[in-house]
């Protein structure tokens, strides 16, 4: 699997943090603030999934992937209550999107999930303790980068417990998970 590096993923952390700076101030003059803000937000979140979809080794659903993330947007323009609320629906996207792509297991993708609203954390308190778009977008995008850390199947080698050595047999949850694991890769591997 072809995964983007820790540098690339800083690489578009700086780049998202300089154009929320540059782009704010310009699209303030047209609208207002946090329509300006939505608009940085649904834009930059489209950029990261194109970044995400060059790096990942599945071609299929592609276009449909692309397709559903317009649709939640425009969707969400529309109904999400805050500007926070609308943000984490674009990084919920973002999550499903790199768990569909980057992952093998439910546990990554958890992971990925705790990682994502870390991300979010760190954005909301950068944004609570300097005001600055800029470190908002930088930290978030940031967050983001460290997903490369995770590993895309967390099912490491399975030692049978103690209780069965004796006997050489399996556990049955762990028999059962792994065909569940089994299931889903397949699944997943075909679309």
């Amino acid at each position: 699997m072809n995964r983007p590096s820790l540098m690339a993923g800083v690489g578009v952390a700086l780049v998202a943090g300089v154009v929320a700076t540059l782009l704010f101030p310009l699209l303030t003059i047209l609208m207002s603030p946090t329509t300006a803000l939505r608009l940085l937000i649904a834009g930059l979140s489209g950029g990261y999934l194109l970044y995400l979809m060059r790096y990942s080794h599945q071609k299929l659903g592609r276009m449909t992937v692309l397709a559903g993330w317009a649709l939640v947007s425009l969707v969400s323009w529309v109904l999400a209550p805050s500007l926070l609320g609308y943000a984490a629906i674009h990084l919920v996207m973002i999550w499903l999107i790199r768990s569909l792509y980057f992952y093998n297991s439910l546990l990554s993708a958890l992971a990925d999930l705790g990682l994502t609203a870390l991300a979010l954390a760190a954005a909301i308190w950068a944004w609570f303790s300097a005001g600055s778009l800029f470190l908002v977008f930088w930290c978030l995008f940031l967050g983001q980068a460290l997903f490369v850390a995770i590993p895309a199947n967390f099912s490491a080698s399975r030692k049978t417990p103690s209780s069965f050595a004796g006997r050489g047999a399996e556990d049955p949850f762990e028999k059962a998970h792994d065909v569940a694991e089994q299931v889903l890769r397949k699944i997943f591997s075909t679309h």
